[in-house]
Order: C-alpha cells, then sequence, then structure tokens
C-alpha cells in the first residue's frame, strides 16, 4: 500500500532493486521473540543500492530489506512494532516497516511541495508520526504529522520556527517536541547545495504538540551563526544534548557541543583547541547513556569518538574510530557502527564486521518485543 501522494507502485518496487523481501533465512526471524534489543540501521551496499539492516547487539544480523535510495534515521513506535526509515534529504519517501515479519513495507510519501530531512519522532502514545520536512518553495521548515491508526495519512503540519530541521525528538515528561534547525536553506533544484550560509540562523526550539505553537527558542551567538544545530539527545531530566557541523573555514575551531534545557540559556561546552583539532568541526550522531550518565559524540571527518561526563560537561577519552558515525547508548558503554561495515562497543574489541556494507550515520535502538 502507498500513502500520501499517488505514485506507481511498480516504478517504485524498481526502484528498489532487488525488493524488499529479507534475504535472510526463515530462521533468522525466529530469534526476534528471544531477542531484548534489536538494532537498526540505514545501510548502502557496495553495488550502489540501498536497504535496512536489523541486528543483535552481539553484532548478528536479524533481517534486512531494500531502500529505493539512501536512508538516514529510523525510529520505531514507543507502543508498537513498527519501524519507520526515513530518506535523506532531499528524499520524499518514509518506509514503514515491522521488523518481525517478512512483509512487504508500507510508503509514505511527502506532498509534491514538501521533503524529508531524513528524521522524525513519534508520540508519546504512537498514534502520530512528526516528520521534518522542507517546506522548499517558502524556504522554512515544517512538521508533518501523519496518522499512525489510519495508514499515516498526512494529518497537518506547523512550522519548525526555523530552516532546515533536522534531528526532532521528544521530550520526556511533557508533550513537546524538541527541534534541532540546521539553519540551512536548501531546494531540491539544487540538489543538496546550501544556499544561505551568510546569512544562516540555527536554533534549537521547544513546540506545544497540542497547539504546533512555539515554547522556546534558542539561537546561537552571531559569531556562532554558521554553526549548524544539526543532531541531539535528550536526557531523562529534560536537558538537551546537541552537536554541531560547521560551515565556516576549516581554519577555524568553534565549539561544536552543547546543551540547553527548558528556560534556560542555550551553552556551548568549551573544549581544549588540541581536542577540537581532532573534531574536523562535523558533529556526526549524539547519544547519551543514562546508566552512566556520558554521553558519546561520533566525528567521522576526525576518525573520533569523543565521550564527555554529562555533568561536568568535560571531556572523559577520545578514541580514534576510523570512519564511525552512528552511535547508542548499550549496557554501561555504547555501540558504534562504521562506513566500513564494522559494529560493536566503542572500545577496540569485539567488533563484527558485515562485508560489502556501509553504516550511514545513525543506528536506533528497539527495546524489548
Amino acid at each position: 500500500m502507498i500513502f500520501g501522494k499517488p505514485i506507481d507502485r511498480r516504478q517504485f518496487l524498481k526502484a528498489a532493486g532487488a525488493g524488499f523481501a529479507s534475504i535472510l533465512p526463515a530462521n533468522a526471524y525466529a530469534s526476534f521473540p528471544y531477542t531484548d534489543t534489536v538494532f537498526a540501521s540505514a545501510v548502502r551496499h557496495d553495488d550502489g543500492s540501498f536497504g535496512v539492516l536489523l541486528f543483535s547487539e552481539k553484532g548478528e544480523a536479524l533481517s534486512r530489506f531494500s531502500l529505493p535510495d539512501r536512508g538516514h534515521d529510523i525510529v520505531f513506535n514507543p507502543v508498537g512494532r513498527q519501524g519507520v526509515v526515513f530518506a535523506r534529504r532531499p528524499g520524499n519517501f518514509a518506509l514503514v516497516f515491522d521488523p518481525d515479519s517478512r512483509q512487504t513495507p508500507d510508503t509514505i510519501i511527502a506532498p509534491a511541495n514538501r521533503h524529508f530531512y531524513g528524521h522524525g519522532a513519534f508520540s508519546h502514545d504512537g498514534k502520530l508520526l512528526y516528520a521534518a520536512e522542507n517546506d522548499f518553495e517558502h524556504a522554512q521548515g515544517v512538521i508533518g504529522i501523519y496518522d499512525a491508526t489510519s495508514n499515516y495519512a498526512r494529518i497537518g503540519e506547523f512550522s519548525s520556527f526555523g530552516a532546515g530541521p533536522h534531528e526532532i525528538l521528544l521530550h520526556p515528561e511533557k508533550n513537546i517536541l524538541i527541534v534541532a534547525n540546521g539553519g540551512i536553506e536548501t531546494h531540491p533544484d539544487f540538489g543538496r547545495a546550501k544556499l544561505n550560509i551568510a546569512t544562516m540562523q540555527p536554533s534549537l526550539v521547544f513546540i506545544d504538540l497540542n497547539s504546533g505553537g512555539l515554547v522556546e527558542k534558542h539561537t546561537l551567538p552571531d559569531n556562532f551563526h554558521k554553526l549548524s544545530v544539526r543532531h541531539i539527545d535528550v536526557a531523562v531530566s529534560g536537558e538537551v544534548i546537541f552537536g554541531c557541523q560547521y560551515e565556516g573555514s576549516e581554519t577555524d575551531l568553534p565549539p561544536l557541543i552543547g546543551s540547553v534545557n527548558l528556560g534556560d540559556e542555550i551553552t556551548l561546552w568549551p573544549t581544549p583547541v588540541e581536542q577540537l583539532v581532532t573534531f574536523s568541526n562535523y558533529v556526526g550522531s549524539v547519544a547519551i547513556n543514562g546508566l552512566t550518565e556520558k554521553v558519546a559524540f561520533t566525528l567521522p571527518k576526525g576518525n573520533t569518538i569523543a565521550v564527555y561526563d554529562l555533568n561536568s560537561r568535560k571531556i572523559i577519552k577520545t578514541m580514534h574510530q576510523p570512519e564511525s558515525f552512528g552511535i547508542v547508548p548499550s549496557g554501561n558503554s555504547f555501540l558504534r557502527t562504521s562506513v566500513t561495515g564494522f559494529v560493536g562497543p566503542i572500545s577496540k574489541e569485539k567488533k563484527t564486521l558485515f562485508t560489502g556494507v556501509a553504516f550511514d550515520n545513525h543506528i536506533t535502538r528497539r527495546c524489548g518485543s
């Protein structure tokens, strides 16, 4: 079933290459009911095709299916079994899948004048799906609303209160959506070109989901207006930790990491210059481990993973991890993936190599079965 804008199903399946059916043997599915945690990531294969790979904490492949183009992030319904993978900007598709079955994923298509930014979030009750989108004709970000109880019909939208909304998350206790507006204007006619670097205005906003109204908007100081706020995670306390990608000169070394909470001022964390050199002005992903009160950042251009103490906001350690992109809490540590097909703990031991697979920027974790 195709949801949203009508498209030709045969053309879509042809674009997906080998199709959506799992290529794993049937007995692989038997492991799902006994797997406490399932991880998922969008991937690129050596033949140039794209897909989604689901795997266990031990690095065992559980399931996989194809995508018609490059995927970015994946979200799981907090009260259901479904997951949704979003196309990377400026893609216009999202796939709804059940990781426990062989059913063909269903497809959400963005409206003709919108495209996805690669991220989304479910409401606390799992009934609504929110998607970061671009209203490219008006150069403004919007949050599309999709009804998860009615074939993901698009039922509305509200402003993201900025340009280039990227990662979005729900506040852990309030009915508030947290949006990282990267501040960068784009248009699909120009591919992935960034059209307003000189005037970009990144922000981190809190939006009331009951009304779609703005609760708070936080911007960076004018001298850091080229710090694109892209990736976030939120602690159980409600504090938002963010990572930036710098759009200025490569010789500049601005702080890339910061935090904000409702009612407080936005803060950029001080980082020693010798560490900023290795960060290469680019944070790829952010993950908080609530058990250890640590937060990890992947810095793929610097081939580095940095771990900070969540309370002191100081670096605990950095590790040389070539081309690591995705990161997610796992036990008392973190699990990471790389574009070279590795998945495993951030320590160098016990890594699994998926041959012919390059992981995309993010890992998503689904707890329970």
